[in-house]
């Protein structure tokens, strides 16, 4: 707790804090465990002799993942959330991921490539959001603000429903509204724009984002289905959620997630969700 008091001077007013000191690991506290233990070791300190192999993508995906860890601690800053730990303190840097490298055995896998194939400088773009964790409009509006300046951004929906859904939540959270598009060359009057396409992969060319559901809030909308099995199914992917999590109801919108309670109708007791909306 020391490190936590060196390094945030109003560590009292930090809620991650004051968990710790009553040894409750919080949502989360992963984040803070340098400052929690003397040393923390890599993966390439348990081996002595060993091989690389590396992913034919693997520069570029390295690059942009430094990327989004350096922009996501900076979107948290500005934003005055002072309690969130520097990149340094948790991820290795470019040089010392190199250093554990060096004079090692280090094999490139390459993709085979058609020779009628075009190849293109493209980028993948990772996700803003992540389904076990709540929607972090503060990171999705600074991703728009910074790259809006200089590039556009397409945001790709799979639906005119899941378009709807998009552009009535982005307005409600962030006061965006992107401007709808039918094809690319209507793209030139406006930065943000949105429109229907079944985007498998979010990514990045000619300086234009093409960003779809997944990467702003973690999932992709889907139309309502009838299962056999409902019950189960339901009930599995809310596994996935912790409480407090920021859910989009098909019906109703966005809402935050209490808990899964139990409740005796008739007397017969039914596992039932509840659901927190802000009007409510």
């Amino acid at each position: 707790r020391k490190k936590f008091r060196d390094i945030f001077p109003n560590y009292r007013k930090s809620h991650i804090y004051n968990l710790f000191t009553e040894k409750i690991i919080p949502s989360g506290g992963e984040q803070f465990l340098p400052l929690f233990n003397e040393k923390l070791s890599t993966l390439f300190e348990y081996l002595d002799d060993y091989s690389v192999f590396l992913n034919t993508d693997f520069n570029q995906l390295f690059e942009t993942r430094l990327e989004n860890i350096n922009d996501y601690f900076d979107s948290r800053y500005t934003s005055n959330d002072h309690f969130y730990l520097n990149p340094e303190y948790l991820y290795l840097n470019k040089n010392l991921f190199n250093n554990f490298l060096e004079n090692k055995n280090i094999f490139q896998l390459n993709s085979f490539n058609n020779e009628k194939n075009i190849q293109t400088d493209t980028k993948i773009v990772s996700n803003l959001s992540s389904i076990r964790k709540e929607i972090d409009f503060n990171l999705i509006n600074k991703f728009f603000e910074i790259n809006s300046k200089i590039k556009k951004i397409i945001i790709c929906c799979r639906s005119i429903g899941s378009l709807k859904r998009v552009n009535k939540i982005l307005l409600e959270n962030i006061n965006l509204k992107p401007h709808l598009i039918d094809n690319i060359k209507e793209i030139y009057a406006h930065n943000i724009l949105c429109t229907v396409l079944n985007l498998e992969e979010s990514f990045e060319f000619n300086d234009i984002f093409y960003i779809n559901e997944k990467t702003l809030f973690g999932y992709n909308f889907s139309p309502k289905k009838k299962f056999t099995n409902k019950r189960d199914i339901i009930f599995e992917e809310l596994n996935k959620f912790t409480k407090n999590s920021i859910l989009v109801h098909f019906d109703y919108g966005l809402c935050r997630f209490n808990d899964i309670i139990k409740i005796n109708l008739n007397d017969s007791i039914h596992d039932c969700i509840e659901l927190e909306f802000a009007d409510t």
